[in-house]
């Protein structure tokens, strides 16, 4: 142990020394920008940091040292430099670890023992001047809790000076009353200003009888009676206050204004005056200061007399012990969510602070009265509240834009124009789609599925893998181009991500990231990957060099949580899980010669004789498998095992070729193939693949033909579960796909089983037309882009000649929705004429989605040029999230509550959806209008030529 201890004091004295080199080279350098008692350690420091440091560790002993130096306040250079130091002596501290949100139950009293943390204290049983004793609003939250428990600790260790020092609203006064309650200590409280005198410093003018007597200070009467003298704002007193402070604390002597001393125990024993004061043994002090500089202008009290004192820089806590205080302030008018928001804002206004483009420092006291008005006050809304607080500001044209920028960003919309600066002035609305019944009422004919005699042989093989993680290597960091988020509109759009493309790239293909909030998108000329969160941060990987551009690949999750890369043309598949690349290569019997031979001269051949390999990995996600076809050869891709370099394949050749593929399940798929007669007509065909019980080692081939006056050419094939076949009134089994009709028209069907037959067997579906069909009308020059599904909810996505659209059929609530994707803040959409060119589901992790990994909440639509649109589906959510946006903005004026404009407004209702009905006349979905569920809109909403991500509004 004595080892240990004088190893630690030498590291010590050693970290001394080079802080004291460091600051030598800086003078020598000529920055003069600290002064040497911001970054060395006096004698003093040293020997209190010694003291305070018994059976701890190096680390501790790190801390130690961090804090006396006032570390968050010292410039980034020599932050760096210090760190290094202590890094070198083994002193660096680790991450702070703060206290579990439970942390506010390990405050409490037993008997005499006060216990805070870890620690236990004494409490003061008797006192004479109960009245002294402060009682103040406080809750505990974790990182408060860890300021009392080392605060006590040092007060009741011999400690008697304690400085708190950090910005305005932090908390230090609140912090210095809850221990002193809990402690059952009297204080005497004085505050400094620039105007304190010697004489105000220690006598108190007060009128009696009429006539002016002066009484002992606050700080004579802390020293007589042995009491804790607070000193609240003393970097706002002169430097001759500052001095005196020093001489009572270092000589331990005070001369005041009547002839009469203030003298320690030490030197009181030798003077024979009666009229004296002698210095109590538990008289302690304890001062708060803001740190130096601007926006504060104080006197540096740290410089001057800061080795006196054991300090402490009081900071706006962590983010969920921020959320656990406002939470006791807000009570139940404020939800989570926009709590967490405030914080959030909040957090990157202290980021900016910090960083310099921001010079007054946002605190937890703003945040606490933003809550409190918005809990008094709630039919006010965010926006009042906010500027109740910020209005300050409204002067400086910069920092208001700022404030705006970030404030939005979050969430709260704080809108103002360029020539009226007025934080409130934001007219809100909702802007949703107009939700229709769904229902199949005519019939066009019937779809037949008969056996073939064809039955192809299958070979199965494992695929050959590698590890390719050097084709991965080039990762750079990057940031989308200013995220755009409208929070002043309530529509289904959620966030919108503008990714920073180079000059020629296009984005391809986009599906879910690895963890929720995030996305992967696929680019183009050159071939890259992108890994992008919400917020606007991710990484780019080129992957060029090995994979050519514009080949059909595609990028998506697989059940078994990794990204998985398509590059079929190029002969393999890469499959990602943490930081391992493994890449399966397809058979030589399927591509035609060996993948890892293929050169440029092979896929420009493939591309003149019209040869690409096309690929359908929409159920990927479900069951890790993926169909891809070449001419007549099928092949079906078993991704499904957790072992990245077990990958097997199961191949056949069918008569015909094939043009595309619809999955139908994990087992089978819909090929759309060419009739060998005619080049411009095509048949379907649905091919099983066997299961593990059958052994014949052949695929079942069925006919899919259509018995219509129409001419169908399918782009979209759904098959709906069995529990939504049963919720909707039958156990036959559904079919959904998307077409185009001899007109090229884009309609929507159902098929619907006629015999119950059991899947892959023979079976009759009746065609049922979905009406609603699409607005062709409105909406002229269609053309379809893609669809996903959940089994449940079709989203089909098309371009316009206006501006894309999405289709949601959901068959869980009976209803059709058309969110036209209007560009209401980004022109930059529009203006370039970027095309929409893939969707997808993504995870998002909001308050009302109770797991993160849940698909079918929101979708995102991506355009070439790069941008992300997320975009929210699901009905139960919107009601949550309207709820919650009726809440946040509360009412335009202060007499009145929220009126939200919406169009249409016989048709606000709320729809329930009743079981399928089946008769003679179709499918047909009812809606029946229920009082007592919240309201969610039933039409797009907006004023004049208004529009938005919910729907064009002609008002």
């Amino acid at each position: 142990k004595m080892e240990t201890e004088s190893h630690q004091l030498e590291s010590l004295l050693q970290v001394s020394h080079e802080l004291k080199d460091i600051q030598d080279k800086r003078h020598e350098n000529g920055d003069h920008s600290i002064d040497t008692k911001s970054s060395s350690l006096s004698v003093r420091q040293l020997k209190r940091i010694w003291q305070g440091c018994e059976e701890a560790s190096s680390e501790d002993l790190g801390r130690l040292v961090e804090r006396t130096l006032l570390m968050p306040f010292l410039p980034a250079a020599l932050q760096e430099s210090i760190t290094r130091v202590l890094q070198n002596k083994n002193m660096s501290p680790p991450p702070e670890q703060h206290l579990s949100l439970e942390s506010k139950n390990r405050i409490f009293t037993e008997g005499d023992k006060l216990h805070i943390g870890n620690s236990s204290f004494q409490v003061l049983q008797v006192t004479e001047f109960p009245e002294l004793i402060p009682n103040t609003l406080f809750y505990d939250i974790p990182a408060h809790v860890e300021y009392l428990e080392v605060i006590a600790n040092e007060l009741t260790n011999g400690e008697k000076w304690i400085l708190l020092i950090g910005n305005q609203g932090t908390g230090k006064n609140k912090l210095i009353d809850r221990l002193l309650h809990l402690l059952q200590w009297p204080r005497e409280y004085m505050q400094l200003h620039r105007d304190s005198s010697i004489q105000s410093l220690t006598t108190v003018p007060t009128i009696v009888n009429g006539q002016i007597h002066y009484e002992d200070s606050p700080l004579v009467n802390a020293v007589k009676h042995g009491h804790v003298l607070v000193v609240d704002e003393a970097d706002k007193a002169p430097i001759e206050i500052v001095c005196i402070l020093k001489n009572l604390i270092e000589d331990g002597r005070m001369s005041l204004a009547d002839g009469r001393m203030i003298l320690s125990p030490q030197v009181i024993a030798n003077d024979t005056s009666h009229n004296n004061i002698r210095i109590h043994p538990n008289f302690k002090m304890i001062v708060l200061a803001n740190r130096p500089g601007f926006p504060f202008l104080g006197n540096d009290f740290f410089r001057e007399v800061g080795d006196c004192f054991s300090c402490f820089v009081i900071e706006n806590p962590p983010m969920e012990s921020q959320i656990q205080l406002l939470k006791q302030y807000g009570g139940h008018q404020v939800t989570d969510t926009l709590l967490r928001n405030i914080v959030l804002a909040f957090t990157e206004l202290d980021t900016l602070y910090r960083e310099g483009t921001l010079l007054y420092p946002y605190s937890t006291r703003e945040m606490v009265h933003i809550v409190k008005h918005l809990s008094s006050f709630p039919e006010q809304g965010i926006s009042k509240a906010v500027a109740n607080v910020l209005d300050f500001d409204v002067s400086d044209e910069h920092v208001i834009d700022l404030l705006e920028t970030v404030f939005s960003k979050h969430g709260i919309p704080l809108a103002s124009t360029q020539n009226d600066h007025n934080l409130n002035s934001e007219k809100y609305k909702i802007d949703l789609a107009q939700m229709e019944d769904l229902n199949f009422r005519s019939k066009l004919g019937f779809v037949k599925l008969s056996k073939s005699l064809s039955c192809p042989a299958i070979h199965a093989s494992n695929l050959k893998t590698r590890n390719v993680g050097f084709q991965f290597a080039k990762t750079k960091e990057i940031q989308s181009v200013d995220p755009v988020v409208t929070h002043s509109t309530f529509s289904e759009e959620k966030a919108r991500i503008v990714l920073e493309m180079k000059d020629n790239a296009f984005a391809t293909k986009i599906c879910e990231g690895l963890d929720a909030n995030q996305f992967q998108v696929l680019t183009s000329n050159p071939t890259s990957h992108i890994n992008m969160n919400l917020s606007g941060e991710g990484s780019l990987t080129d992957i060029s060099t090995f994979y050519s551009s514009e080949m059909n690949h595609d990028i998506n999750m697989s059940m078994n949580g990794e990204s998985v890369l398509l590059a079929l043309n190029n002969g393999v598949i890469v499959r990602k899980k943490n930081e391992e690349f493994i890449a399966s290569y397809l058979d030589t019997e399927f591509f035609g010669k060996e993948p890892s031979r293929t050169t440029w001269i092979d896929i420009r051949r493939r591309i003149d004789k019209n040869e690409l390999i096309h690929s359908a990995s929409s159920l990927l996600r479900d069951s890790g498998v993926v169909f891809a076809s070449e001419g007549t050869k099928l092949l079906r891709i078993n991704l499904s095992n957790p072992d990245l370099r077990v990958t097997s394949s199961e191949q056949l050749n069918l008569e015909h070729k094939i043009k595309q593929l619809f999955p139908f399940s994990d087992n089978s798929v819909l090929c759309k193939v060419q009739k060998a007669e005619d080049q411009d007509l095509s048949k379907y065909l649905l091919v099983s693949y066997p299961d593990e019980a059958n052994t014949d080692g052949k695929a079942a081939v069925f006919n899919f033909d259509f018995e219509s006056e129409k001419h169908f050419e399918l782009y979209n094939l759904t098959p709906l579960g069995k529990e939504l076949s049963s919720s909707m009134g039958t156990n036959d089994r559904m079919i959904y796909l998307n077409a185009f009709l001899d007109d090229m028209s884009h309609e929507d069907f159902l098929l619907k089983s006629t015999n119950s037959g059991r899947q892959n067997e023979e079976d009759t579906f009746e065609i049922l037309r979905l009406q609603p069909t699409l607005p062709s009308a409105d909406h002229p020059d269609t053309t379809y882009i893609t669809s996903v599904s959940d089994g449940k909810c079709v989203i089909s996505l098309f371009e316009t000649s206006q501006f894309p659209l999405l289709r949601i059929v959901d068959f869980t609530t009976g209803s059709v929705r058309h969110i036209e994707l209007r560009d209401i803040d980004n022109s930059a959409i529009e203006s370039t004429k970027s095309k929409v060119v893939d969707m997808n589901f993504v995870a998002v992790q909001t308050n009302h989605t109770e797991k993160n990994d849940t698909p079918g909440t929101h979708v995102a639509v991506l355009y070439s040029d790069g941008t992300v649109r997320v975009i929210q589906i699901d009905m139960d959510v919107l009601n949550n999230e309207l709820a919650e946006f009726q809440l946040m903005m509360g009412s335009r004026d202060s007499d009145a509550t929220l009126k939200l404009e919406i169009s249409n407004t016989d048709d606000n209702e709320e729809y329930t959806w009743k079981p399928l009905d089946i008769n003679e006349d179709g499918l047909v979905l009812h809606s029946d209008s229920l009082e007592d569920t919240p309201m969610l809109p039933n039409s797009q909403a907006g004023n004049g030529n208004e529009g938005g991500a919910g729907g064009a509004g002609d008002g």
